[in-house]
């Protein structure tokens, strides 16, 4: 059983993502927050093993939240949903601890299948940002290191779709095939930041 702890400023998200979610059989809400403040104090009662956190909320924001459950509580994984595409927050996210960063208008299959990888400890992204996030990092000459990591994250998630059997068969061929396409890029702009270095420092 995974034990989710909803949290958002507006009651009616609260309710639709409760009532969404509920029907899973191995889900479990324990309960519902209205802001950062909140959700600490609810996850120091309750314990969730998965948060789904808003970013921007009263008293405390989202972002703030994750990394002080992160630091208290690594046993509980936060997966940040929001209605922000924007950079700023995304970077900020992985960098405070969450398990990954979803938008709110993500279809529930999506939501589900991602909760049940963060409750194993999987870092998650939905396909549309790791498209646009790879194109940002092209934009502007990523470094090896940056090219490195969202390699690997592409990677992970790869093994992810083979490893949980729960996904249809087409489901799990289109997710490969789309993650393959874009190792495949990642690959060739891995493989010219290599070059680049090697070509400056031989000047």
């Amino acid at each position: 059983m995974i034990r989710i702890l909803i949290v958002d400023d507006l009651l009616t998200i609260r309710e639709i993502l409760t009532e969404a979610l509920a029907v899973e059989p191995e889900f479990q809400i324990v309960g519902t927050a209205c802001d950062g403040v909140d959700a600490i104090e609810k996850v120091d009662c309750l314990r969730p093993d998965v948060v789904l956190m808003d970013v921007e909320m009263p008293k405390m924001d989202g972002l703030n939240a994750t990394q002080i459950i992160s630091q208290r509580w690594g046993q509980v994984k936060v997966l940040i949903l929001t209605v922000h595409e924007c950079e700023e927050y995304f970077d900020r996210a992985v960098q405070v601890g969450a398990k990954g960063y979803f938008l709110k208008t993500t279809p529930t299959e999506d939501l589900v299948r991602a909760i049940r990888y963060a409750a194993q400890g999987y870092f998650q992204l939905p396909f549309d940002l790791v498209n646009k996030y790879l194109s940002k990092l092209v934009e502007v000459q990523a470094t090896f290191n940056e090219l490195a990591s969202l390699k690997q994250v592409i990677q992970t998630q790869l093994e992810q779709c083979k490893q949980f059997s729960y996904l249809s068969g087409e489901k799990c061929l289109q997710i490969e095939q789309e993650l393959h396409k874009q190792q495949k890029m990642i690959s060739v702009y891995f493989h010219q930041s290599q070059t680049e270095q090697d070509w400056h420092r031989i000047k």
